[in-house]
């Protein structure tokens, strides 16, 4: 089961985000006409918000790619 969920796991990870922003984001642009990932790059709350929100996508990302590659990791966490 391990084995299992070290190889699924990177691969609905990508399948899922793949459609919950990269899909939804092109269906948004293609509709409107107008970038759908505007945020703001200053100190304001939806900045602060924006930059949260990528420091935790990333982190997740590096985690699910240290659980698959390096199972031994995971305790540590």
């Amino acid at each position: 089961m391990d084995t299992a969920l070290r190889i699924i796991l990177p691969l609905y990870f990508l399948v899922y985000f793949g459609v919950a922003f990269v899909v939804k984001t092109l269906l948004v642009a293609r509709r409107t006409g107008t970038n759908p990932l505007v945020l703001p790059k200053d100190d304001s709350a939806y900045g602060l918000i924006g930059r949260y929100f990528k420091i935790t996508l990333i982190a997740l990302f590096v985690y699910v790619l240290l659980y698959s590659f390096l199972p031994g990791i995971h305790t540590y966490f």
